[in-house]
């Protein structure tokens, strides 16, 4: 009669992808613009040499990445579990963390731009002195463009998902208007695209003010640290490792590709796989997105060891991210000399590579999305070692097999070299996750490695109605009494359950409304978790009786009820 429909659970996901999406698409159209913008304004010199200052951009995302991220699935896990203290420390000790070493990856850059530049532009003597004017500023910006961005994810843990999304299309929209401004009527060179970068982060600092000096609007606060605090800063760089590592493996990646191809397929294969990159670029939105309502969501839930929810959040985001990709991979197949066209290809020659390339190229998108989602859920669930393995072994497979199919089966082993790196990575991966779940004698199941649900656990979901309030009072009083607990505790369960759920309906006002229940018996306790959205935490009638607690996580209401058997 009352299934586990996890609606509330649903709209979370909702709320956290799409404004995720918006952000990333923002980002992407804003990495497109401002090459475009210095190339049309300055010239193919100017934007050659920001395409080379590229890898600082990358270093910095690494940062973010690292300490940011990691701190993100480690404070959601805290604030699942209802570790206030916990939360703000771990809060405070990444931020004071991401601070300091922005501040010192300025001051290093700045004092080493002369042989930074060097090295990025290969000591080209023409781009050389182009780079060091437009790395100089950067490396001025680093602490805004770390910081801004890392705060974010936290923002995002606090179940603000939009102002988090807001932000970063903010900056990318600021940025891209005002490097029009400095490059076009101020003329400021190729110090303006930078200057552009900067003055996009400071729009995006302002309008996190609000959030940041008024104490009302968070949850988590900024606490004082102490020596022993700065202990798990090792477990916050580990948490946030994978997303780095992916990152910074791929500039080795796509290295080798490059040099595979140009050997292969010559500079055409290049024009090629730089359309092809572009559109990977565009997709791999749709995979950023699900980081944005993953990490914060499943974190929260990992924090509550509430499997089933955890299991419905990554099914419906795997969907979610497939769906959209699907229908990109359709699109590439049915138009590839349309998208090459409006890359700026148009040379016969160029374009019979091109077409078959793309379609081969794109089949790649679906594999890839998969192990990304899969990396970022263990990434979430404390699965350090398995999350890096996926994100070593995407680069290091991506690397072999470009070797292996590029140089045995020519064009066609190049194009469709992540197919099969991809493909041997997600049977990996499985076979990881069987073994795993083998070798905890029926714990652990599934390819996520969930914990096997026991029958003394009962998980429904009923609507805020009085009608369906008793219902399921009675309900629970039958599961209970099935496990042998003595009548006196079961009566009060239901005594207290029954005033819960009154509260709960009374302050809903919404028959349409769902509540998500969980019994469990366990540890001599009967323990019933009620998720609701009804309004703000503490806001019950009861939270003075010492058998229930709540609390508010990731925009609903956790109550607890324990009762000893």
């Amino acid at each position: 009669m009352y299934d586990y429909k996890g609606r509330l659970m649903n709209a979370r996901v909702n709320a956290f992808y799409f404004p995720g999406l918006l952000s990333a698409l923002s980002i992407t159209a804003s990495m497109f613009l401002d090459i475009a913008i210095v190339g049309q304004m300055l010239g193919s010199v100017a934007m050659g040499a920001v395409n080379l200052a590229l890898p600082l951009t990358m270093a910095f995302n690494m940062v973010y990445m690292l300490l940011g991220i990691g701190g993100e699935v480690l404070v959601s896990a805290a604030k699942g579990a209802g570790n206030k203290t916990e939360a703000n420390t771990l809060f405070s000790l990444s931020m004071f963390t991401i601070i300091a070493v922005s501040i010192v990856t300025m001051l290093g850059g700045l004092s080493a731009k002369e042989l930074i530049a060097l090295v990025l532009s290969g000591g080209d003597g023409e781009m050389a002195p182009l780079v060091l004017r437009y790395i100089g500023i950067m490396f001025v910006a680093a602490p805004l463009m770390i910081g801004i961005t890392s705060m974010t994810y936290f923002v995002k843990v606090d179940a603000l998902p939009k102002l988090a999304a807001g932000v970063m299309v903010f900056v990318n929209m600021v940025s891209v208007v005002s490097k029009l401004l400095y490059l076009g009527p101020l003329q400021l060179g190729i110090e303006g695209a930078a200057y552009g970068t900067i003055t996009g982060f400071v729009a995006g600092f302002l309008l996190l003010v609000p959030y940041l000096f008024l104490r009302r609007k968070r949850t988590l606060s900024f606490v004082p640290l102490a020596v022993k605090d700065f202990q798990r800063l090792g477990n916050i760089v580990i948490a946030g490792l994978p997303s780095a590592m992916s990152q910074g493996l791929g500039t080795v990646t796509t290295f080798c590709t490059n040099v595979v191809i140009l050997d292969i397929a010559g500079k055409s294969g290049i024009i090629v796989s730089t359309v092809c990159s572009s559109i990977s670029i565009f997709i791999s939105s749709f995979r950023y997105a699900a980081t944005s309502a993953m990490v914060p969501i499943v974190g929260a839930l990992f924090g509550e060891r509430d499997w089933w929810s955890m299991h419905q959040v990554a099914m419906r985001i795997t969907k979610m991210v497939m769906g959209f990709v699907l229908v990109s991979i359709l699109l590439i197949e049915l138009l590839p000399g349309n998208l090459l066209a409006f890359f700026g290809v148009h040379d016969a020659a160029i374009m019979e590579m091109g077409v078959p390339a793309l379609r081969i190229y794109a089949l790649g998108f679906l594999l890839s999305s998969l192990s990304y989602i899969l990396m970022t859920y263990m990434q979430t669930t404390a699965r350090k070692l398995f999350s890096i393995a996926i994100s070593v072994g995407t680069e290091l497979l991506a690397i072999l097999f470009i070797y292996l199919l590029g140089y045995s089966l020519g064009n066609i082993g190049v194009w469709s070299h992540t197919i099969a790196a991809q493909a041997v990575l997600l049977f990996l991966s499985v076979l990881t996750a069987k073994y795993i779940g083998k070798k905890s004698n029926g714990k652990y199941h599934g390819v996520f490695i969930h914990e096997v649900q026991p029958d003394y656990v009962m998980g429904n979901s009923i609507y805020a109605t009085q009608e369906e309030e008793v219902g399921y009072t009675d309900m629970i009083g039958e599961f209970f009494a099935a496990k042998q607990v003595s009548p006196q505790a079961v009566a009060e369960a239901k005594h207290l359950l029954n005033q819960v759920l009154r509260d709960i309906v009374e302050k809903e006002k919404n028959p349409q409304k769902t509540i998500d229940i969980m019994a469990v018996l366990h540890g001599g306790y009967m323990k019933i978790r009620l998720r609701d959205d009804s309004g703000v935490e503490e806001s019950l009638q009861l939270e003075n009786d010492e058998r229930i607690g709540r609390l508010s996580v990731m925009g609903y209401n956790n109550t607890y009820i324990k009762i000893p058997v």
